[in-house]
Order: C-alpha cells, then sequence, then structure tokens
C-alpha cells in the first residue's frame, strides 16, 4: 500500500481503497489518516461519497470514539444529476445516510438524500428504504407530502411504500387514509419468508393477525413479525429455524 501511495499520494481514488484494505488487516489508525487526507482533497463526487462512507462505517464499527457529530466535519458533495446508480452505489449512498443519522448530522442526511433521490424515482424498493431513512432523521411531514405530491392514492405501490404511506397518515391523523394504505400492505405482500440459511432446519409457519395501525416505516420482516410472540421467535432463533407468515 505504502509503494501506491508513493506513486499517487494525493489521489483520493487510490487513497480510498488502500485505506479499507489497511483497515481490514488491522492498522486503522493508518487508515483513518489516509481516509481523512483523502477526505480533505477535492474528488469526484461518487469517490468523496464511497470514501465518506467506508470512513464512518469503520468509525461506527470501531467504537473507541464518541459517536458524535464532531466525528465528522466533511462536506459531501450532491450526488451527480443524471446519473442513474447501480445496485452496489445505492446500497453506498444509503449506507452513508444512516450512518450520518447514527451520529445526529440530520441536516446532512436530507441534503445527500434529497438530491439522490431523483436518480432513483424508477426503483420503488430502494426509494422505500431512503425514505425511511429520511423519517428516522426526523423528517416525517417532509416525507408525508413527498409520497402525496409522487405517489397518488390510486398508484401501484409496493408493500414498503404502502406501509410508509400508512405510516405518514397516521403520523398526521388521517386515520382513516392510514387504514386504507395497511389493507393494501396485507394484500401486497401477504407472504413472507424470513432470509435462507444452511444452518436452519425446519420452517415454521406463524399465523397471527396483521397490525391493523402502522406508527412507523416497517420492513416486510417487521411488518408480518412485530410486537407478539412469533416476532419474539423470528428474532431470536432466525438462525435455525426459517419463519413462513
Amino acid at each position: 500500500s505504502e509503494n501506491i501511495l508513493a506513486a499517487k499520494p494525493m489521489n483520493a481514488g487510490v487513497g480510498g481503497l488502500v485505506a479499507p484494505a489497511l483497515y481490514q488487516v488491522g492498522d486503522s489508525d493508518k487508515a483513518f489518516k489516509y481516509w481523512t487526507q483523502c477526505l480533505a482533497q477535492d474528488s469526484d463526487a461518487t469517490i468523496r461519497l464511497r470514501n465518506a462512507n467506508n470512513y464512518l462505517t469503520a468509525f461506527l464499527a470501531k467504537g473507541s470514539a464518541k459517536k458524535t457529530e464532531n466525528a465528522f466535519n466533511f462536506e459531501l458533495p450532491a450526488w451527480p444529476k443524471g446519473r442513474i446508480p447501480d445496485s452496489a452505489e445505492s446500497g453506498m449512498v444509503l449506507s452513508l445516510a444512516r450512518g450520518l443519522n447514527q451520529i445526529g448530522r440530520k441536516q446532512q442526511v436530507f441534503a445527500l438524500l434529497q438530491d439522490f433521490m431523483p436518480a432513483i424515482s424508477a426503483e420503488l424498493d430502494v426509494l422505500g428504504k431512503a425514505l425511511r431513512v429520511l423519517w428516522e432523521a426526523g423528517y416525517v411531514q417532509w416525507v408525508d407530502q413527498y409520497m402525496s405530491l409522487n405517489f397518488p392514492s390510486d398508484r401501484g405501490l409496493d408493500g414498503q411504500l404502502l406501509v410508509l404511506r400508512a405510516a405518514a397518515a397516521e403520523a398526521a391523523n388521517r386515520m382513516a387514509e392510514s387504514a386504507s394504505y395497511v389493507s393494501r400492505a396485507i394484500n401486497a405482500m401477504p407472504v413472507y419468508l424470513t432470509a435462507y440459511a444452511r444452518s436452519q432446519t425446519f420452517l415454521i409457519g406463524v399465523l397471527n393477525r396483521a397490525q391493523m395501525r402502522v406508527k412507523e416505516p416497517l420492513t416486510h420482516l417487521e411488518f408480518h413479525f412485530t410486537e407478539n410472540t412469533p416476532a419474539s421467535l423470528a428474532s431470536r432463533f432466525a438462525d435455525q429455524y426459517r419463519f413462513l407468515s
């Protein structure tokens, strides 16, 4: 790694690839040094976002420093207009947004995802995850307004977005509207299997009534197994058994 950086000492792309390698082999001090140098430089937006995500992910995993907003004082670029992200890039941006949420950088979360969402407007699964992160950052009213403007009530939506709309309507005290979206969500995702693992020995079917009030965004797993005995079982024994709702 030293030879690579000696050849291109100010290259944020190269340094941003070397830093994770150093971190993985246990040299975290040098890894954070390189990440800090890379983030202090001007670079392509996607490279800078990637470096920021890797830095913040490692910082949160290390857990040795206090997880405050002072842990991340770097400016973040907007996602390039017109560029459609691939699945890895979408995962990277969402990971960065979640990390920023953990250290209290709510305004950066909002700025990052507001610029990113036009690029993923056709990817409902990714869009739903982005809206959930914004909800968790406290932008509940903004999420409600965004969905009202971009998703008319008669538009076909996947289960995740239907649950999100139900939660937004509940938060705004539009109870009848929330109930209608919950009913649509039940029809949109009537069956759910927890993730498959080779260590599992049985498939367990759980027949339980879907919750009729949704107060916050939920994943498919949370929607099917929430605040009941099956939920506790699915959470505690997913490595041994596969659950079907």
